[in-house]
Formats: C-alpha cells, structure tokens, sequence
C-alpha cells in the first residue's frame, strides 16, 4: 500500500502526520467487529510495485494487505498493467451503497471523489 499522504502533506509537522495516522487507523476499526462494513477495493498493480520507503516497509504494507484479505467483509482486487486503460485511470474514488436485489431503485448509490482540498459527492446515476 503506497504512502496515502500528498507531497503537501509530507511536509506536514509530525505532530500533523501523526493525527492523520491517528484518524486513518481509526476509520479502519468501521470494517471489524459484528457490524462491520463490507469493503470492496481494486488496486491498481502500480501501488504494489512502487517502492515507497524501504523493503521492509514495504513487506509490512503487503503483509497488512494479505492480512485484511482474510476478513470475510473485506475483498481486495488488483487491476494488472495488461487491463491497459480504465475508467480510473484519472484517480481514485468510492462508491457508498448496498444492493437491492429485489428492490433495484432502493439501493444507495453514491460516489465520492476525493480530490486535494476537498471531496465531491455524486448522486446522480
């Protein structure tokens, strides 16, 4: 997993650094316990191979990956370079929402896209 901090924020204080750590990691404690939510991501193959910091933080990144994998609300998916051009191909979003099956129109369906100074909610289908 490739460092989640811009080129601003690594000239950050440590002080700052550290509260963004703080708030990463307690966003991730939403995808344990008994109500845990379902978490869906695709990696693009160039987030592996891209060394950010030394190997063994690297081998740490990876082996944090692998161990999320083993949740059962948590599925993790790499796109490989030989899928060529993608629809994100210009960044990363999210969609937030569940299916319906029986009730299509009543699935939540929202993408956010998270951009420097601010994040942008899209609603419409």
């Amino acid at each position: 997993m490739p460092s989640p901090f811009t080129r601003r924020e690594v000239r950050s204080s440590n002080e700052e650094i550290e509260r963004m750590v703080g708030a990463r990691i307690k966003r991730q404690d939403i995808l344990r316990g008994d109500s845990a939510l379902h978490l869906w991501v695709v990696l693009d193959e160039a987030v592996l191979r891209r060394t950010v910091g030394d190997t063994e933080i690297m081998a740490r990144q990876l082996k944090h990956l692998h161990e999320a994998a083993q949740y059962p609300n948590i599925d993790i998916q790499v796109l490989p370079f030989s899928a060529g051009a993608h629809a994100a191909g210009a960044g990363h979003f999210v969609v937030l929402g569940h299916d319906n099956e029986r009730e299509p129109l009543n699935s939540m369906g929202i993408v956010y896209i998270e951009m420097r100074r601010r994040g942008l909610y899209l609603e419409d289908p």
